[in-house]
């Protein structure tokens, strides 16, 4: 069967409608701001079969630099892939801009504006403004395109649909549909599939509709990370034998730090001008792409050459320069951006749920490189010892990291100490102190009072060390029992002194001759060494910026955002807070800070 499509240059009398002048201004805007005109061009008529491996169709957007249909998903997934929408962990928007001749062998040519967010439980949702410019010989003039995009999936797996409208250049009023798929099955790999223009749509005054676009991407990732990721895609033009396939091979490296380098390569039979699909001409089409990207917190810059090659005496070779910005809810772990240090305060943590939060901030602290100190506000500590062991850990992992960490006291006991003697400094407030009470453990005993009351317990006992029951049955501890909790008590109180000790740079005796002392003033702290500098509130973040020899320091909160994850794909830990009593029913909570109960 023989498939043809003219595209004749638009009628003289062409006069677009009110909504298509707003949509292709709003593009034309985006244009210039690139330093592009979208009309830079004559109007040339051109042909379905006039487009080298048939990417030269007005259907088709913007190039992106190191394009993904398959793993990494961004904004641009709806003009690339809709099969990713779904994928997004967060809100997402990319601004691409591409700038060469317009009779370069080249297409995409123009500027695109990229939004996508997670929508809908498993959902996601994409649309895109682009304004393409003139692109090739006989290219069309330049024209606008405005998209619609959903996808739904899980968290490796996505289906979806796009929906464009093209606007001016001869083209203005066509729509047209691409449906694509996205699967990573493991860290390692991820694969993509899209149909594009899978509606066939007539452009204005054609003699037949366009072919469809089948593209397959395979994605590989050698390390199951984003250090190195290889990927090769073909593109097969309906109508076409399957043996006249378009490949690309594209590939990502991270040289250092949040430095990526990229580049990509296609190729493609050439398409004899006025030809039908099946029709083909000598030659081959080169288009190769080179250049580097940079990670700050919340998205990435990419500035990338590109050039075409054409067969002998064929016109159409050229340079190209194209950029892409990409912004993001999620937070980079690896970042250009300046040097900061975070603020994390320990204060009123009484619940788990607030202790995981706590864990979860200093741990982010710890990956993220732009992190360079965190200022720990340590009061109000009323955690028990194995969890301020956890918090000495998370302290201990940010300075193995590179991290300096300065403890601030307001007033602090001896296990506030403990936790702030992990840190590089420690910092008192002009009006707080230090109190060595040293660790006990009372016991409540309840035998005198149920005999009064005539109540009798009635228990076996295993083991001599099995005391829990005793303060029902004794009016007083049992030597074993003593000799346990002592002995208990003993081994903590050895471990603070040790830690301590260590953190300070003192040994156990002399500790062990300041904690009979009681209690210090701040000024007092400081000669024994104890605390290294006395500072108000409003003077603590001045010496953090003196003691790590930087006055423009940024020291701000932790940022809450999620951080996004170097794999595809991971093995995962679900933590399940379950407060209050278990009952049957649903979950509540009372007011008044009464409590609840879990359902």
């Amino acid at each position: 069967m023989t498939q043809s499509t003219s595209l004749p240059p638009p009628p003289l009398n062409f006069r677009p409608t009110a909504g298509c002048r707003a949509v292709h201004g709003v593009a034309i805007a985006v244009l210039l701001a690139f330093g592009i005109s979208p009309f830079g061009g004559a109007a040339y008529a051109q042909s379905g079969g006039d487009l080298p491996d048939a990417t030269f169709r007005p259907t088709r957007g913007v190039f992106v630099p190191a394009a993904s249909r398959a793993g990494e998903s961004d904004a641009t997934a709806v003009e690339l892939n809709p099969g990713q929408l779904p994928l997004l962990n967060g809100g997402a928007v990319a601004v691409v801009g591409n700038v060469w001749r317009a009779q370069a062998a080249m297409p995409g040519r123009g500027a695109g504006l990229f939004l996508a967010a997670p929508v809908w439980g498993h959902g996601g949702l994409g649309v895109g403004l682009q304004g393409i410019a003139a692109s090739g010989a006989g290219a069309l003039s330049g024209h606008s395109k405005f998209q619609l995009g959903y996808g739904i999936g899980g968290r490796t797996f996505g289906l979806g649909i796009s929906w464009a409208r093209l606007f001016g250049g001869g083209v203005g009023g066509t729509n047209t549909f691409d449906a694509g798929l996205a699967w990573r099955p493991f860290s390692r790999a991820a694969v993509g599939f899209v149909l594009e223009d899978f509606s066939r749509p007539r452009l204005p005054a054609a003699t037949d509709r366009l072919p469809r676009r089948w593209v397959g991407e395979l994605a590989l990732r050698p390390l199951g990370t984003d250090r190195l990721e290889v990927a090769a895609a073909a593109l097969h033009l309906g109508g076409d034998p399957w043996s006249r396939l378009s490949t690309r091979f594209r590939m990502v490296s991270r040289v250092g730090g949040a430095w990526r380098f990229l580049a990509d390569v296609e190729v493609g039979p050439r398409r004899a001008a006025g030809a039908v699909p099946a029709v083909g001409e000598s030659g081959i089409d080169w288009r190769l792409t080179a250049g580097f990207a940079v990670d700050f917190d919340h998205g990435s810059l990419a500035l990338a050459v590109r050039r075409a090659f054409t067969p002998p005496g064929v016109d159409g070779e050229n340079w190209g320069t194209s950029a892409i910005l990409r912004t993001s809810s999620q937070r980079n772990s690896v970042s250009a951006s300046p040097m900061h240090a975070v603020r994390i305060t320990v204060e009123g943590v009484d619940s788990d749920r607030e202790f995981l939060n706590l864990a979860f901030r200093l741990r982010r602290a710890a990956r993220d490189t732009s992190t360079a100190a965190v200022l720990l506000k340590i009061e109000r500590l009323e955690l028990g010892l194995g969890r301020i062991e956890e918090l000495r850990d998370l302290i201990g992992e940010l300075r193995g990291r590179g991290k300096r960490v300065v403890a601030y006291l307001t007033g602090a006991s001896m296990r506030d100490m403990y936790l702030a003697s992990a840190c590089d400094k420690v910092v008192m407030h002009p009006a707080g102190g230090l109190t060595f009470a040293g660790i006990a453990q009372a016991v409540t005993f309840y035998k005198g009072a149920m005999d009064r009351l005539g109540v009798g317990v009635e228990l076996v006992r295993i083991a001599e060390f099995k005391g829990a029951m005793e303060p029902y049955v004794l009016p007083s501890q049992s030597e074993p029992v003593r000799q346990n909790r002592n002995e208990l008590l003993d081994e903590i109180y050895g471990r603070m002194l040790s830690g301590i000790a260590a953190g300070r740079s003192s040994d156990v005796a002399r500790l062990g001759e300041l904690i009979n002392v009681a209690s210090f003033t701040p000024d007092e702290a400081v000669r024994v060494g104890l605390v290294d500098i006395v500072r108000d509130q409003n003077e603590v973040e001045p010496y953090l910026r003196e003691f790590l020899g930087d006055a423009d320091l940024d020291i701000r909160d932790p940022d809450a955002a999620p951080m996004r994850s170097p794999r595809w794909t991971r093995p995962r830990i679900a933590v399940v807070m379950v407060d209050g009593t278990i009952t049957d029913g649903p979950s509540q909570n009372f007011p008044f800070d009464l409590g609840g109960v879990a359902g």
